[in-house]
């Protein structure tokens, strides 16, 4: 029975076990990863492989430079022993390992399994040739070959008893894309095989055949004889830049399995992707290095102008939220800001943070902490702080007072929190450094919605930096910062009304804002951040 045999009769089966709709949504899946084109943008043929080595099952290292000193290199990628394809089609290369190495080639196959996982899969499916660990899919990655499994497929999976990101040792489940491929002893791609459909496989007797007119063009030329390489390399084959990137990688492998190393090596190989993708030339990357730099120049006790940046690229935002996990109906993140000072001094519930001459209109913040449940929270932190009516924190403002529009409140016993401050305002964050030029190259204005900083912190709960955006600011959708989500949109009353006044003690109009926070059960932690004051010149 030949490969392509077997599998039809496993899809066969398949199909026939699996309900209507887990067939509608595992066609979806195959349609989905097709459309994404993952496929097409794979290392292909005419491509150099990156340089690898990955640690054996059976034991050591498999240096793909010292296979291929040997001759040809087959590889193939399978998703992991769970998956039934995989093991039709690695039995099926067990069975043409014989020709494989007749013709002077070696085969591996890769998988981002666990060791011991894998070890299963050599042992029950009797395989001789080597099975590699790749870790994290770093190989799979470099081979542009890596997606996340859709997670209706994933939910069917866990009902079979296969937790795929498990086996991986990962968060997520992402797998390899099915890939074989043909390597020529020069390292360069002769044959690929790269499908979405996760059930196709590549038919051994095309790989033998690759193989054997690899064979022939080496018979071909055996007998010729070399001109001498000059000083100046001729007759090399030139390095590529994936080959970089492998030895980059490889160069930080002692750091392996440690967070430093997981951090590292994405932004090495995301890095040198974008380099690839965009082909970056030399002058950008010093114009890019020189902008960094700039960064720091303009940064001074007060002004950050890195955390700017990360702030007007979102990137901020993105690591928030990620980072979050808040629960429905909770309190949602958003930026912390370049301007968070520590320390603001502790005030009494109904104290007046606004010390200053003309900071702006008044405004009483109130309501309760509460958690996911609906019960108060006792002794809750709020640090709270925002800028005057012209849009400036005291830190960047020497004429304002020392920690004006600052300060910090414990919820009673009943969950309640009470102070007065002014009314937010829209303001324009600095523009006239780097981010500044930023932000003008791309068209975009240096405008944020008027909003209040908060960070929301109690023993048990998750620590929740935030801000309450005003609904009647112009600037609600275009957020320099992309700071506002839905729910952080909150409405201030005009309080004008005699009765309501004497009630508050008040003799002049106010906005009043209501608000509950609604805490996650958690772990407390700082800001980890903090700015200074500016120096009166």
């Amino acid at each position: 029975m030949s490969l392509e045999d077997e599998l039809e009769a496993r899809r066969q089966r398949a199909y026939a076990q699996r309900s209507p709709e887990e067939r509608k949504v595992r066609a979806a899946a195959v349609t989905a990863v097709a459309n994404a084109q993952t496929a097409e943008r794979a290392l292909g043929e005419g491509e150099p492989i990156p340089r690898f080595q990955l640690p054996s099952i059976e034991g050591g290292l498999a240096d793909a430079g010292l296979l291929l000193e040997r001759g040809p290199l087959v590889i193939s990628f399978y998703r992991g022993g769970w998956c039934p394809y995989c093991n039709i089609e690695l039995r099926s290369l067990q069975r043409w390992l014989p020709d494989i190495e007749a013709l002077g080639a070696s085969l591996v196959a890769i998988s981002p399994e666990m060791p011991d996982r894998t070890l299963m899969t050599v042992q029950s499916d009797a395989l001789t040739f080597p099975v590699l660990f790749d870790k994290g899919n770093e190989v799979a990655r470099q081979f542009r070959l890596t997606h996340q499994i859709d997670p209706q497929v994933v939910r069917y999976q866990l009902g079979n008893g296969n937790d795929v990101a498990a086996y991986n040792g990962m968060d997520t489940a992402e797998v390899p894309l099915p890939a074989t491929y043909v390597i020529g002893a020069d390292g360069v791609v002769r044959y690929a095989f790269v499908d979405a459909d996760y059930t196709r496989r590549a038919d051994p007797e095309v790989l033998v055949g690759v193989l054997r007119d690899l064979a022939a063009e080496r018979d071909a030329t055996s007998g010729a004889a070399s001109a001498p390489a000059s000083a100046t390399g001729a007759g090399t084959v030139a390095m590529s830049s994936e080959q970089i990137t492998a030895e980059v990688l490889a160069a930080i492998g002692r750091a392996s399995g440690t967070r430093t190393g997981e951090i590292l090596s994405a932004v090495i190989r995301h890095t040198h992707d974008l380099a690839r993708e965009v082909r970056l030339q030399p002058g950008e990357l010093l114009a890019a290095a020189d902008f960094l730099r700039r960064c720091g120049d303009i940064s001074d006790e007060a002004r950050h102008e890195y955390i700017l940046l990360s702030d007007v690229l979102g990137l901020t935002m993105v690591v928030d939220t990620e980072a979050a996990g808040v629960a429905d109906g909770a309190l949602e993140t958003s930026v912390l800001g370049p301007f968070y000072r520590a320390g603001a001094p502790w005030q009494p519930n109904g104290a007046n943070i606004s010390r200053g001459t003309g900071d702006g209109e008044p405004a009483r913040i109130h309501g309760r902490i509460l958690d996911t449940s609906g019960t108060p929270v006792t002794g809750a932190v709020l640090d709270v702080w925002g800028t005057n009516g012209h849009g400036l924190y005291e830190n960047v403002d020497p004429s304002q007072p020392d920690y004006n529009l600052r300060g910090r409140f414990r919820s009673a016993a009943d969950g309640s929190y009470d102070l007065w401050t002014v009314k937010p305002v829209s303001y324009p964050i600095p523009d006239d450094g780097p981010v500044g030029e930023l932000l003008a190259v791309t068209g975009r204005h240096n405008m944020r919605p008027a909003h209040f900083h908060v960070i929301a912190s109690a023993d048990g709960y998750q620590s929740v930096v935030t801000e309450l955006y005003t609904d009647d600011d112009p600037y609600l959708g275009s957020d320099a910062v992309f700071g506002v989500k839905p729910s952080l949109v909150v409405h201030y009353d005009h309080i004008d009304d005699s009765q309501a006044l004497a009630a508050a003690g008040r003799s002049e109009p106010y906005w009043d804002l209501e608000y509950d926070f609604i805490l996650t059960p958690g772990q407390a932690s700082s800001a980890g951040f903090s700015t200074g004051r500016r120096r009166a010149v």
